[in-house]
């Protein structure tokens, strides 16, 4: 739907509502963003991960991936290519 090289990702803002500085807040600049939906799921860069993706529950609803992946795919998707889930 949308994609920016980096965006500002806020939880106290939009759907998610929680203030920076709760458990579970960020505000943090995010890299390679793909937009998947308007309520808030992306691809992205994974800078907000801590723990260990795919055996902890670290994601806010997005779609994490290394920085090199994302890269790859920020340079080789258009607005509109479909993904699979």
């Amino acid at each position: 739907m949308t994609r920016k090289p980096k965006e500002l990702f806020d939880s106290s803002l939009g759907t998610g509502g929680i203030p920076v500085n709760s458990p579970g807040g960020y505000k943090e600049l995010v890299y390679y963003t793909m937009r998947l939906t308007w309520g808030g799921q992306f691809i992205h860069a994974g800078t907000l991960v801590g723990g260990v993706p795919g055996h902890t529950d670290v994601s806010h609803g997005c779609t994490n991936v290394s920085t090199a992946n994302a890269k790859w795919m920020y340079e080789n998707s258009h607005v509109g290519d479909p993904v699979g889930r």
